[in-house]
């Protein structure tokens, strides 16, 4: 999605953005693959569980908390 690693890359302002992109394309794409793994904590949770691929997610940061 992206020719180097995004915090490697001092033009990028808002990686967020990006990763909503690689979230979208990997939703459109899930029906190719038997499972799709993210590591991008909670923000694929919303997109993803409407298909029907199954998927997991690498949680990480403050798990502690309580919204978490």
């Amino acid at each position: 999605m992206w020719s180097k690693a995004l915090r490697l890359d001092g033009l990028v302002r808002d990686p967020n953005a990006l990763h909503v992109m690689m979230v979208e394309y990997v939703c459109r794409h899930a029906k190719d693959f038997a499972l799709v793994h993210f590591r991008l904590d909670y923000y694929p949770f919303s997109a993803i569980s409407r298909r029907v691929t199954p998927f997991l997610t690498t949680l990480r940061g403050r798990l502690a908390l309580p919204e978490h």
